[in-house]
């Protein structure tokens, strides 16, 4: 059963959400041009405030119907990769067992993660808490 290997899956999955040190030289580039243009216009740095899908009808108006044919076919164009598949794992996985299985597996590495001097460790480490939000969010207020 899985549930006898999660003291050495959790830990895994969270090293794994990482990003490659060629995903990090991409993203460093592409921030260092981004730094090399012009000023940010204010519509770039406006907040932007997400409503779910849920709430909206098929017009943009709220709607209490469910259209499951939307969840049938999920496809959101972004690259699955190792850190994509790690988290959605760690979603899955911490709500289909109870928050007291996983959390004292996963505290002591998130732990370790968010006090890591790498800044790429730290946001893996923010991930895994937003991954882990769904299951084990009123729990980990206690921590």
């Amino acid at each position: 059963a899985i549930e006898s290997i999660l003291s050495q899956l959790l830990p895994t999955l969270v090293k794994s959400m990482v990003y490659s040190e060629e995903k990090k030289e991409e993203l460093m580039e592409m921030n260092a041009m981004d730094e090399r243009q012009l000023e940010d216009r204010v519509q770039d740095v406006a907040p932007v405030f997400h409503r779910s899908k849920a709430s909206k009808g098929k017009n943009g108006d709220e709607s209490d119907e469910d259209d499951d044919d939307e969840d049938d076919n999920y496809d959101d164009g972004k690259d699955w990769s190792l850190r994509t598949c790690s988290a959605a794992s760690l979603d899955g996985l911490s709500s289909v067992f109870p928050p007291t299985t996983t959390l004292s597996v996963i505290l002591p590495v998130l732990q370790e993660c968010l006090s890591h001097a790498d800044p790429w460790v730290r946001e893996a480490g923010i991930l895994a808490l937003g991954a882990m939000e769904e299951g084990c969010a009123e729990e980990m207020y206690d921590h």
